[in-house]
């Protein structure tokens, strides 16, 4: 309205926070995407932003969408760690995909998995994966800057070392992506959570 009006501002990584007390209760605070990675994603010419169908053979996963999170992100590629578990990304504001597994958009399971918490950040990228619900959207732009959409048809919290493996990384004849980050209680003595959660996804055909 063209009035000045003090606001506070954090910026962090991807994004900034800001807090503007003369704004009506409820839009206080807001939250925004920020970053060279996101303006690349949302308007970067022709291939910016998700495409509603796309043909072809998917390639190596790039970029990690969750609109209903405000998640714009690199995709890591990882392998199994030390005792034999998928690897985790090296940024906490990263995510991870799991390499020896299915590429995303191909038939079969998919598995990208982030940080809940990292030392000293205490939301990292998938902080809030709970929040998602069935119907939400999931977007994975390939290495060749196309976009593919998955749908979210559940979530389950197992425990660590009891989840459905076979469900998260096993064959499938449908187009699946998985996203995986700790929940439950954090052990400090095995620097661990007891927990994960599992979001399912699959593709929109």
């Amino acid at each position: 309205e063209g009035k000045m009006q003090d606001v506070l501002i954090q910026a962090f990584e991807r994004r900034v926070l800001t807090y503007a007390p003369g704004l009506p209760a409820g839009w206080q605070v807001q939250m925004g995407n920020i970053g060279q990675h996101y303006y690349q994603w949302r308007y970067g010419g022709e291939d910016a932003g998700p495409q509603k169908h796309v043909k072809g053979t998917p390639s190596l996963p790039a970029y990690l969408s969750i609109p209903a999170l405000a998640v714009v992100a690199p995709i890591e590629h990882v392998g199994v760690d030390k005792d034999n578990n998928m690897d985790i990304p090296k940024d906490p504001f990263n995510a991870a995909w799991f390499q020896p597994g299915t590429v995303p958009g191909r038939t079969g399971n998919a598995v990208i998995d982030g940080h809940l918490d990292w030392f000293g950040v205490k939301e990292a990228i998938f902080y809030y994966l709970h929040e998602l619900k069935p119907g939400d959207r999931v977007y994975v732009r390939d290495d060749k800057g196309i976009d593919r959409a998955f749908v979210v048809t559940k979530q389950q919290v197992c425990v660590w070392n009891n989840c459905p493996l076979q469900e998260i990384f096993g064959r499938s004849n449908s187009v699946r992506l998985n996203l995986i980050t700790c929940n439950g209680n954090y052990n400090r003595t095995q620097q661990n959570y007891d927990r994960r959660l599992v979001v399912f996804t699959e593709a929109v055909q």
